[in-house]
């Protein structure tokens, strides 16, 4: 009826409910002060007091919450869900802040992904960020970008550089200032992997240790697979276990696999029966010891370590 929508107006205009836009398109804006500044945006949608209260421009964003982006003004295609969502970007683009307080001081970034309660609150962020867990990546002077932070209060430094990768709770980075880092729950550590794509890296993955040597860095203890002590006169081994133990009474023969498809594989094999093992080559392969054979004998008390290069089952005597 007439006084229903008269009611309803004056409730609009003096509560500053904006249901609709006159400039600008296919736009939403309800709540108080939602929305004020609109000129020329279009595809909005805005609900909140306060709320995207600065936009001019921008184009595609989705606002909830009450001052979720309330100085964005130019940006393009960002979500910002919870209170004080995203309250800073101003013309930053397709940044996704889900939670109270989430990217709050994101300004101008592209592309940050802010996910849990106070997630970036206060964090400046650079571009291209996954922030997901409450109250991460709360430092001031985290300002980074394509960095991955994942868990609860974890993130807490000044990170500045790029890349990296920070997992579990309460966790931070080694070193702030560097690139293409690794730390989960500080027990897995990574420095110096940039591989992207299909590219594999050549950095160096500490286990134990924040500063690794080697490829792989093993600062704790390494528990090898064993395979259950074997009897039978004939085997061929397979890339199941690393220790092979021999107990049988009878000479045996073991076959190794293929080199092909097999580089890097190793063997500990440990004759602990009373008789031999002949351990052969696949096919056209060949064992290394001093020189290039097709087979070597194990007798009883006897440990080898047989290493694939590539080229040769390299043999060892431990």
């Amino acid at each position: 009826s007439w006084i229903g929508a008269t009611i309803l107006f004056l409730y609009s205009y003096f509560n500053n409910i904006r249901t609709f836009h006159l400039v600008g398109s296919e736009s939403i804006y309800i709540g108080e002060l939602a929305g004020l500044l609109t000129n020329t945006g279009i595809w909005n949608t805005v609900i909140g007091y306060r709320a995207g209260a600065a936009i001019t421009t921008g184009v595609g964003n989705t606002i909830v919450g009450r001052r979720a982006g309330i100085v964005l003004s130019e940006g393009i295609s960002n979500v910002l869900v919870g209170s004080q969502a995203g309250e800073d970007i101003t013309t930053g683009d397709s940044n996704i802040c889900i939670g109270a307080g989430a990217g709050n001081s994101i300004v101008t970034s592209d592309g940050n992904v802010c996910i849990g309660d106070t997630a970036a609150f206060t964090a400046v962020l650079g571009n291209g960020n996954i922030i997901i867990g409450d109250n991460s990546a709360s430092a001031i002077g985290f300002t980074g970008a394509f960095n991955v932070v994942i868990g609860n209060s974890s993130g807490s430094t000044a990170l500045t550089g790029q890349k990296n990768i920070i997992m579990g709770y309460q966790i931070d980075i080694p070193v702030n200032a560097n690139d293409n880092q690794l730390t989960i729950q500080n027990a897995i550590f990574g420095i110096a992997n940039a591989g992207i794509g299909t590219t594999i890296s050549s950095g160096k993955i500490g286990f134990y240790t924040a500063a690794p040597i080697a490829s792989v860095h093993n600062a704790g203890s390494t528990a090898l697979g064993t395979k259950t002590a074997q009897t039978g006169t004939s085997l061929t081994l397979d890339s199941t276990k690393t220790v092979w133990p021999f107990s049988g009474t009878s000479a045996a023969t073991w076959t190794l696999p293929a080199l092909g498809g097999n580089t890097d594989l190793d063997y500990i094999i440990i004759n602990r029966g009373t008789n031999t093992i002949t351990l052969q080559r696949a096919g056209g392969d060949e064992l290394y010891t001093t020189t290039n054979v097709t087979s070597i004998t194990i007798n009883a008390g006897e440990k080898y370590w047989i290493h694939n290069d590539g080229t040769y089952w390299v043999v060892m005597t431990l």
